[in-house]
């Protein structure tokens, strides 16, 4: 397969979280906060060493064919299949739909909208650009393949994992903010957040993460503030390309509470919490982050995540009233399980999923949240809602 390197663009294989090292894999997050960084990360698309400009591009195979990961630059070049099939672009377009919500709080009522959308109480819904086209499946590679890239322009922080076909047709792409497990890297998770950006998904990733939330909230602002000032700027790479009124933020273990304060943000319209919860968390994180959520949250739990599985399931119980809310666990599934399947397995589907729903207004997969008959209710999941 053939790739083009876009001129311009410093790309690199984002970060991985530390502890629970397993020969030839990248570090899985702590489960406890850890001040244990990586010097270097491995991916299915090469070793690259942190600072190395890199190139990696994960491209939809054409007739359905598996998805080609190819790595340039950095330490070496090589390429992986990451396996799944691309997702197909053809057919109907889904609504795109949101609301402005100037930090008000949701209301349940208001997140059943027809567009499929979380609704603020201010009630102003917002158009930008093309809708994402239509899926068939948010577990299988979507079809606008992935590029990651190595440094965001003014924020070293942070990596891009980006769509390949970027602003194609004039699409404006939906942003996730992510921030990783304790003592980890984005590399960790490339799989989950690669995914996302082959659904259309502009994913501003933070490379390395310490032990300590405090430090993590500040980079999840400071990813924020610059997709918003990117989106805005006539003189950005990314310039009429990204859609600042649809921002989500997400994260994992110490990713995941960290998310929690940086939900607040009243540019935030959605928010996925993995395998960490407020609720009688001993890390000295503020439980009344939790009062903060004003738009649509998921809580994402393994099954098999004794320490997380109550404070996950509290956050739902203690969570305001007025906003909407899944909780989902996954039988079998530990702290660091699944980020290693292709495309993230059940992880992937949930988040895209999820992002679809809440910031692309794509109405076909409330199903999936909607319980007690939603799809992500019957094995391997179990899952509640309230307010979808």
């Amino acid at each position: 397969m053939q790739t083009q390197v876009k001129a311009g663009l410093l790309l690199l294989v984002a970060v991985a979280c530390g502890g629970g090292n397993q020969p030839g894999a990248p570090a899985a997050p702590s489960v406890e906060p850890s001040a244990a960084i990586m010097p270097s990360v491995t991916s299915a698309a090469g070793s690259v060493s942190a600072g190395t400009r890199a190139m990696t591009v994960v491209e939809p195979a054409a007739n359905g064919g598996s998805v080609a990961m190819v790595s340039r630059g950095g330490s070496g070049a090589s390429a992986a299949d990451s396996g799944g099939s691309a997702g197909s672009a053809a057919g109907s377009v889904a609504t795109l739909s949101d609301s402005a919500n100037a930090g008000s709080t949701a209301s349940a009522g208001a997140a059943a909208s027809s567009a499929g959308a979380a609704a603020s109480t201010a009630g102003a819904a917002a158009q930008a650009g093309p809708t994402l086209p239509a899926i068939d499946d948010p577990g299988k590679p979507g079809p606008f393949g992935a590029e990651i890239v190595a440094s965001a322009p003014g924020l070293e922080t942070h990596g891009l994992f980006i769509p390949a076909k970027l602003g194609e047709n004039g699409q404006k792409h939906p942003i996730i903010v992510w921030t990783n497990g304790a003592g980890g890297s984005s590399d960790f998770y490339n799989n989950l957040l690669s995914h996302f950006a082959s659904h259309g998904f502009f994913v501003v990733a933070d490379k390395m993460s310490g032990g300590n939330h405090d430090p993590e909230i500040v980079e999840q602002k400071a990813g924020i503030e610059w997709a918003i000032a990117q989106a805005a700027s006539s003189d950005s790479p990314y310039a009429g390309k990204l859609d600042a009124d649809r921002i989500a933020v997400a994260g994992h273990s110490l990713g995941s509470i960290s998310s929690f304060a940086s939900a607040a943000h009243p540019s935030v319209k959605a928010s996925i919490h993995w395998s960490a919860g407020l609720t009688g968390n001993p890390v000295g994180a503020d439980e009344a982050w939790l009062q903060g959520l004003h738009a649509p949250a998921a809580f994402f739990c393994g099954g098999a995540e004794a320490r997380a599985l109550p404070r996950c399931s509290g956050d739902f119980d203690n969570a305001p009233a007025s906003v909407p809310i899944f909780y989902g666990t996954v039988e079998g599934v530990d702290h660091t399980g699944v980020y290693g399947e292709p495309n993230a397995g059940e992880w992937g589907r949930a988040g895209v999923a999820w992002f679809r729903f809440t910031l692309a207004g794509d109405e076909s997969l409330r199903e999936y949240f909607q319980a007690p008959d939603c799809t992500l209710c019957s094995s391997p999941w179990m899952g509640k809602s309230r307010g979808i």
